[in-house]
Formats: structure tokens, sequence, C-alpha cells
């Protein structure tokens, strides 16, 4: 058992990290302290151009010149970036072959476009289809048409 120095509670060792650094090689708070601290930190410490730099290594002046440049808006449905709404974050969209940063999107449009696999032939041909259909109803057998 080891006493956990954040919460006071005293835990078996398999509820503490590892540390090579201390004499026991645990660390003095306990797994839950930490995952509280470390949401409490990231929380507090979030920005967009953080974890643009963390996952693409886009500077945070890069970050800022591609969201002026493109309104704060997305690059595909022209929408305005809305942090609130978890649909409508800024996603940075690159090309997952040579990682080459294309633009900010909006995460449905990311979503999409990497549910068509980023290949053009497949976007257009979604295109047809929905143009194609537009103002056609379906019917089924046994169904009634919507």
């Amino acid at each position: 058992m080891k006493l956990c120095t954040w919460c006071k509670t005293e835990q078996p060792h398999s509820e503490f990290r590892a540390d090579k650094r201390r004499k026991d090689g645990l660390r003095n708070e306990c797994r839950s302290c930490a995952r509280a601290y470390a949401a409490r930190w990231a929380r507090k410490n979030y920005t967009p151009q953080r974890a643009a730099k963390g996952k693409y290594g886009l500077s945070p002046e890069v970050y800022d010149f591609l969201m002026k440049a493109q309104d704060q808006r997305c690059a595909i449905c022209y929408e305005p970036f809305d942090r609130s709404q978890h649909s409508k974050r800024p996603c940075v969209d690159h090309d997952h072959e040579t990682g080459r940063i294309r633009g900010l999107l909006c995460r449905q449009c990311n979503v999409g476009i990497g549910n068509l696999r980023d290949d053009p032939d497949i976007l257009y041909a979604a295109m047809r289809y929905l143009q194609s259909r537009s103002g056609t109803a379906m019917t089924f057998p046994g169904r009634a048409a919507a």
C-alpha cells in the first residue's frame, strides 16, 4: 500500500504509475489524481493552435493565417466556425498520403470527405448521385412513398 500525497488516501501500488526516479519506483500521486490534474490542465491550457501544432506541426501563426484567410469559415460549406458546437469546430484538413495541410474545415465536412476516402472521383460520383436524385422520391416494394 502507498499513500497518495494529493488525495491523502492509501491505495495499492497498482494505482500508481511508474517513476524510475523515485526510490520505490512509483509516482507520489495516484492514477485518479493524475487523471484529474491532466484534465484540469487540458481545459485550462487548450487552444486550437496548440492542438494543431502538436498533431500537424502547424505553427500558431500559420493556423491564425488560415483562419483569417478563410474568414473564420469552413473551406467547403462556408459556415462560420463555432467552438461551442462540436460539429462546427475547426479541423485541420490534410492529405493523408503527403501530410500537406489543405485548409481548415468544420467537423462535418472533414468527416464527410474522410468517409469518401479523400477521393475526388468518389466525391464527384456522390455529387452526380445527389443531383440525379434531387426532387425524386424513391419507393420500395411494400412501402408508401414519403
